[in-house]
């Protein structure tokens, strides 16, 4: 079984998609679009009829914003009950967020950041909305020591994924140039596939590189095609 990514191309690259209830890593520096990526992917699981939650250091109001520019309602989806936003901070898991002029409900100590109370945050959103999709983009704060970081995004990810049996789109930041795909590193070493994008030269959108790294059970074409992002669709791979 697949669970198609709804970016064009990139399904039939896949044999319909990615492998349903597996890890999927996207991996690439800032400005390739990791968090479209993710938004799309949820985006595309709503008009399949497969609802989903994305998991977020980010405030839900830059992801909604995010979303319009691109001319995709992300907001409505929320408020609609087919989708659902959990806010994790740099120091605890936030309640899903229904609006972002709701403030989000603090479940957490402000000492230092709790696997476990993001993992039941994630579950009861799931839950309530019956998702079938997950998207985990730029779960810690840049600040978190490295240490931590990989500790909550390896025990969330794997637990959230393993107990809810979702699709699991994780994004991954890595510095220009860099070795390896991610910063941190763990992100790689739990995943079942890994899609990798390049920003070659940082000249423009012909530039932009998209190559599939890892997917079980899928036969690939290891090289790297170009991608676009265009408004109302999104990822574009050619």
């Amino acid at each position: 079984m697949r669970t198609p990514t709804g970016i064009t191309g990139l399904d039939e690259a896949l044999e319909g998609g990615i492998p349903q209830g597996a890890i999927v890593l996207v991996a690439g520096e800032a400005g390739s679009g990791k968090t479209i990526f993710g938004i799309q992917f949820i985006l595309a699981g709503i008009a399949a009829g497969e609802p989903g939650v994305i998991g977020t250091f980010e405030d839900p109001g830059t992801l909604y914003e995010l979303a319009a520019s691109l001319g995709w309602d992300l907001r409505a989806a929320v408020n609609d009950g087919y989708a659902a936003i959990v806010q994790f901070d740099s120091s605890s898991a936030r309640l899903p967020a229904s609006d972002v002029d709701e403030p989000s409900q603090n479940i957490g100590d402000a000492s230092s950041l709790n696997p476990q109370k993001a993992i039941d945050s994630m579950m009861v959103a799931i839950e309530e909305i019956r998702a079938e999709r997950i998207t985990l983009d730029r779960m810690v704060s840049p600040l978190i020591d490295s240490d931590q970081a990989r500790k909550f995004v390896g025990e969330v990810t794997l637990d959230v994924a393993n107990q809810s049996y979702c699709s699991t789109l994780l994004t991954g930041f890595r510095q220009h140039d860099a070795v390896g795909y991610t910063m941190l590193g763990v992100e790689e070493q739990i995943s079942d596939g890994i899609i990798n994008l390049e920003l070659d030269g940082l000249s423009g959108e012909g530039d932009r590189l998209l190559s599939v790294r890892k997917m079980h059970g899928t036969s690939l074409d290891l090289a790297e095609h170009p991608y676009v992002i265009e408004p109302g669709r999104g990822f574009v791979f050619y």
